[in-house]
């Protein structure tokens, strides 16, 4: 079963992507030849390539022995005027949304949970 953690923070009322952690193997085809894999690990990288071009920060962690990738957003620094920009926030969404619709069809192999913190600045 893939695994899938999203983190997300509260602060002064705006909700921010923090991280997210995919861990594991669907199991629901042959190595190589698993769909589900193939488009999890699809999105969470492409995800983490525009970020890295688009900001010039490696937001990605990867431990292909422990089937891990985990994306660190708290690398960018939300307290300049990232929190504003809408292509962030679309990407964002849309991430997080094509997970949940992956999730939605395959919910035997697929475990998606998102957690929210409060911070006060």
């Amino acid at each position: 079963m893939i695994d899938i953690k999203i983190y997300k923070k509260i602060i002064d009322n705006i909700e921010y992507l923090s991280k997210i952690i995919v861990k594991g193997h669907s199991g629901f085809g042959t190595k190589g030849n698993d769909i589900i894999c193939s488009s999890i690990s699809f999105l969470v990288q492409s995800y983490s390539f525009f970020i890295y071009k688009t900001y010039g920060t490696n937001i990605e962690l990867r431990n292909p022995k422990e089937a891990l990738i985990e994306l660190d957003l708290n690398k960018l620094n939300y307290n300049n005027l990232l929190y504003k920009d809408e292509k962030l926030k679309y990407l964002n969404d849309f991430l997080i949304n094509s997970l949940i619709l992956i999730e939605n069809n395959f919910k035997d192999y697929i475990k998606l949970e998102i957690y929210k913190d409060n911070f006060i600045e």
